[in-house]
């Protein structure tokens, strides 16, 4: 079970609500290999509409093994280029609409180590 805060959800402005989840993963291919199924069941469980898989410690030449992962969500990574194997995230986002909307803000927030910087 992952713990999780209880957070009383605010619509947008047409009433609708984006349900976010957040995972520090800790690796993202020690992860999978122990539980190959474990994104795709929080995915089915959860139903989130942004997914974002915190230090994900991959290179960019080992993203494409994972672009499919999540079928009908639209992914964004950042791996860091400073040292293999260090930090990285992913954000999967569902509905086309945000993932149109969300990338050149994302890219344009990326820091030296690839993170997001707010």
């Amino acid at each position: 079970s992952i713990p999780r805060d209880t957070v009383l959800p605010i619509p947008y402005a047409d009433g609708k609500y984006v349900k976010i989840v957040s995972w520090f993963v800790n690796g993202l291919r020690p992860l999978l290999r122990k539980d190959p199924r474990a994104i795709a069941n929080l995915v089915e469980r959860e139903r989130p509409d942004v997914l974002c898989l915190l230090e994900t410690r991959l290179q960019e030449m080992m993203v494409p093994d994972f672009r499919e992962m999540l079928p009908g969500y639209t992914d964004h990574w950042s791996c860091s280029r400073v040292r293999k194997g260090y930090a990285g995230t992913a954000v999967f986002i569902r509905d086309e609409t945000l993932a149109r909307a969300a990338r050149p803000s994302l890219e344009q927030l990326w820091g030296e180590h690839k993170r997001v910087m707010t």
